[in-house]
């Protein structure tokens, strides 16, 4: 019985929250309070830059060699400030929306997200921007 018990303590505390991918309209949530901080962009340009050119995906007006992509994205946020479910825009490109989603669990596991300082839990909106020009 301890043992059960146990087995399911460590799959709830090891458990990757889960990325939705949806399609919303931004202007509906109010924008999620963000620690400022510099992501690597450096890093991730190439990654779209090899999706673009690899032709995972295509999205109009964009090449590898030219784009400006935002993939807007919703956290929920629980009174304490706590992200556990998020979305990722409908992109029509699971490469993009999984880069993505990947990096708005790493900005929650980072804890970027902070309290709102809201009595009750609500979704709220950010945005992930690439650009090459």
């Amino acid at each position: 019985m301890l043992t059960a018990i146990a087995s399911i303590l460590l799959s709830t505390i090891t458990a990757t929250p889960q990325v939705d991918v949806g399609r919303f309209d931004p202007g509906r949530f109010p924008a999620a309070a963000m620690r400022e901080r510099r992501l690597p962009y450096e890093g991730l340009v190439p990654r779209v830059e090899g999706i673009l050119r690899e032709r995972r995906c295509t999205i109009d007006g964009q090449t590898y060699r030219r784009f400006d992509i935002r993939i807007p994205y919703l956290v929920w946020l629980s009174s304490d400030g706590t992200a556990t479910r998020f979305v990722v825009r409908d992109l029509s490109c699971v490469s993009l929306e999984t880069l993505a989603g990947q990096i708005v669990l790493d900005l929650a596991r980072d804890g970027d997200f902070r309290p709102t300082g809201r009595s009750q839990p609500s979704w709220f909106v950010g945005e992930l921007r690439f650009t090459v020009e």
